[in-house]
């Protein structure tokens, strides 16, 4: 009796083993629901991104790196990734994403600072050079890393800056262009500074619409509804910030992070309705006459051409 009773249990966990596995391959796959439309009421950029993606995290959050990646080169949605450069060490299961996003058409990377450790919290507390360095410190890790990863000398490093925190300034801003950076991408204005304008030649987003409600990053953030996003799409407006525009249309961030879609239930698996939220969410944009969606790079490119004046670009409402 006792060693059924061992065998029930060992067959239990075992069960239990595979439910786990099977929890994460199939609730974070694609289900489009194409009868969910977005409705937009104007024509639109919108630029989707996905931030922190960290090469320290636990190892079992990485499918859903993978899972992310796949979805967005598989529905051709373009979007931006935010990655700290000092993550990318010497652990090759991230190495292997981080290369993939590098290479991947639809899939822009963002430098987030460097360590996005205390002293990047208070940038706006240090000075220029100081602020330069970390910046450079950042790039000059990614460029030596993406080197060894791809056996080639000649590496195109980001042009879009991020940082923790927010805190961007001025100085941020002429240390990020000295370094060869045109956009400054972020989503809200640090606590501590004031907005900063963009110029024809450096572009800055301090605003945008979130997929939480409430904007922050983190597991426990509830999603809004499909409906609650769209109208806040349609709705959006400003006036306490510059909102870039090209040819009468406005440029507009849709975001999350990546430590959002985790489960509040389980550690470091995918939570199933944040993850159908988010891809149901990016179909009906995609297939919406009035969105565009794109990358901020791809934007700051396209308000450039010839037949595209400055005047044309930025909006300061």
């Amino acid at each position: 009796m006792k060693k059924k009773l061992i065998i029930w249990i060992v067959i239990l966990v075992i069960l239990l083993v595979i439910v786990d596995v099977l929890y994460f391959t199939f609730s974070s796959a694609y289900t489009p629901n194409p009868k969910l439309k977005s409705n937009i009421n104007r024509q639109i950029y919108i630029a989707p991104y996905v931030g922190d993606f960290d090469g320290e995290v636990a190892e079992e959050w990485y499918p859903f790196y993978k899972r992310i990646i796949d979805f967005h080169e598989e529905n051709k949605i373009p979007v931006t990734f935010s990655f700290y450069p000092y993550s990318i060490q010497n652990d090759s299961k991230f190495n292997s994403l981080i290369l993939r996003m590098y290479n991947s058409e639809y899939i822009e990377l963002m430098q987030k600072g460097y360590k996005g450790d205390d002293r990047e919290l208070a940038m706006e507390r240090l000075s220029y050079e100081e602020q330069r360095a970390i910046i450079k410190a950042g790039q000059d890790h990614f460029r030596a890393k993406m080197q060894e990863l791809t056996g080639n000398q000649e590496i195109e490093v980001p042009k879009m800056y991020n940082l923790i925190g927010a805190e961007f300034t001025e100085d941020t801003k002429r240390a990020a262009q000295s370094l060869g950076f045109n956009f400054y991408f972020d989503v809200y204005v640090g606590d501590r500074t004031k907005a900063v304008n963009s110029t024809d030649d450096f572009f800055i987003t301090e605003y945008g619409v979130s997929f939480t409600k409430d904007g922050d990053a983190g597991r426990e953030n509830e999603f809004k509804t499909s409906d609650e996003i769209f109208e806040e799409i349609n709705g959006y407006t400003r006036r306490d910030v510059n909102v870039l525009t090209l040819n009468g249309k406005e440029f507009i961030p849709l975001w999350s992070h990546q430590q959002d879609f985790e489960s509040m239930l389980k550690e470091n698996k995918l939570d199933k309705d944040k993850w159908e939220r988010y891809t149901t969410v990016l179909e009906a944009l995609k297939n919406d006459p009035n969105v565009t969606l794109i990358t901020p790079e791809e934007f700051y490119r396209l308000s450039h051409l010839s037949n595209n004046t400055p005047s044309q670009v930025i909006s300061l409402s």
